[in-house]
C-alpha cells in the first residue's frame, strides 16, 4: 500500500528543497537586475513563469516556477 511516513516525510523534504531553489533562482534573477526594468526582459521573464493559462481572452493566470498563481484580467 502506502509508503511509510519516512518515505513520506522525504518525499516532501525533496518538494521543499525544489520550492526553495526555484525561489533562490528567482531572487538572484531579479538581483542581477541593475535599476528599474523599462522594457519586456525574457531572462526575467523565463526565470519567473513557469506557464500562462489563458482561460478567456481577457482573463490570464500566469503560474510562477514556485507555483504561486497570478490572475490577470485585461
Amino acid at each position: 500500500m502506502g509508503g511509510s511516513n519516512k518515505e513520506k516525510i522525504e518525499a516532501g523534504n525533496v518538494s521543499i528543497k525544489q520550492y526553495k531553489e526555484r525561489v533562490d533562482k528567482i531572487i538572484k534573477v531579479i538581483k542581477e537586475q541593475e535599476g528599474l526594468l523599462t522594457e519586456f526582459d525574457d531572462k526575467i521573464f523565463n526565470a519567473l513563469i513557469d506557464r500562462i493559462e489563458v482561460l478567456e481572452s481577457t482573463h490570464f493566470v500566469f503560474v510562477l516556477k514556485n507555483g504561486m498563481r497570478i490572475e490577470e484580467k485585461i
